[in-house]
């Protein structure tokens, strides 16, 4: 069934889709009156509707029961380096059908990529279209690129992990044996280059621990959906 983001403050007895939501549901799917769709509000609620009225710019609604997807036990949040675009518009899309609860894209010493301007709303679009396709019901955050100085400065609970290519980092899977009862994970992980010594230093400072991924050298979004898998394998 078609799915669709309506506004949490549009729910009601006059419910209705509007802007592109109603554009694409009119013009696209070609919705008739009597069809219907599913509506979620990117907080965790979604219902099935009954298609009341169609016009090029508005979708009128009679919503069913709704039905409140359960919060993640543990928020993940995923500090990502800033990768070139078809893979960092991949990996978005995997990360939302992995359960991440945030995405901070980062701007470190030795990315190739520096985002312009557009491109977290360009992002955030695509975290909402896989939302539909996966069919969850709790759309992720993507951030405003920050220099990984400025977000290691904001990050100041939970665990925290790095992927690393040091020697002596310990295996993931250890330390999320050692993070049993956690409301909160923050990933980072660095881009093909890797991140920088200082990177590592100031990490390390701010609380990160750098784990390994394995023997192979793994690209930096293959890395990211790696540590994305391992948390929804211990803590789904």
């Amino acid at each position: 069934m078609p799915r669709f983001i309506l506004d949490p403050e549009a729910w009601g007895e006059k419910s209705a889709l509007t802007g592109d939501e109603a554009k694409h549901c009119a013009r696209v799917l070609r919705a008739q009156v009597g069809d219907s769709i599913t509506v979620f509000d990117g907080l965790g609620r979604s219902a099935e509707a009954e298609v009341l009225s169609v016009s090029k710019d508005r979708v009128g609604l009679r919503l069913g029961e709704s039905v409140i997807e359960p919060a993640p036990s543990v928020d993940v949040v995923l500090a990502q380096a800033v990768i070139k675009g078809k893979a960092m518009d991949w990996l978005l899309q995997k990360a939302v059908e992995l359960g991440v609860s945030e995405i901070q894209p980062l701007a470190t010493r030795y990315a190739v990529v520096r985002p312009g301007e557009g491109k977290e709303e360009k992002w955030q679009r695509i975290v909402l279209e896989a939302c539909k396709q996966c069919g969850r019901s709790r759309v992720p955050k993507v951030h405003p690129v920050l220099e990984i100085e400025e977000f290691l400065k904001k990050t100041t609970t939970g665990a925290r992990a790095m992927a690393s290519l040091e020697s002596g980092a310990e295996p993931l899977r250890t330390f999320l044996s050692e993070q049993p009862e956690i409301e909160k994970l923050t990933y980072l992980v660095g881009p093909e280059g890797d991140f920088s010594p200082e990177e590592y230093s100031k990490s390390r400072d701010n609380g990160y621990i750098p784990v390994n991924l394995g023997a192979p050298v793994l690209r930096s979004e293959t890395a990211a959906i790696y540590c994305l898998t391992a948390a929804s394998y211990v803590y789904s």
